[in-house]
């Protein structure tokens, strides 16, 4: 957990899972150039160091529910707004279903 400005707090949970491009390297994928991609390349690129991979346990809800425990614990559910972020699309309105799930009373959620 992270505390933000202005008392904001901030809960994390990435996957324990991790794919790195060193392990990238280890593939020996060539480039259209004929050159074996490497990590020194990808990070130089891309500025990619490392990927979290998720397994099949580890939807996105699970990881928002995760996140968000983190701040519920230390605040005892006393949460005014509820925002969550994820760059996978769910159909479902994260921050809704947790609130529910921890019956917050929360007076916005938002995804």
């Amino acid at each position: 957990m992270k505390t933000g400005l202005d008392g904001l707090l901030f809960g994390l949970y990435t996957p324990k899972n991790i794919l790195t491009n060193e392990e990238i390297e280890s593939w020996e994928i060539k480039t259209k150039g004929g050159k074996i991609l490497t990590a020194g390349f990808i990070e130089d690129k891309l500025g990619i160091k490392k990927r979290y991979i998720a397994n099949n346990k580890e939807t996105p809800f699970f990881m928002a529910k995760e996140a968000a425990a983190q701040i519920i614990k230390q605040t005892n559910g006393d949460i005014d707004v509820l925002f969550v972020s994820t760059s996978f699309p769910t159909g479902d309105h994260l921050s809704t279903k947790l609130a529910k799930e921890f019956g917050l009373h929360t007076s916005l959620t938002m995804d």
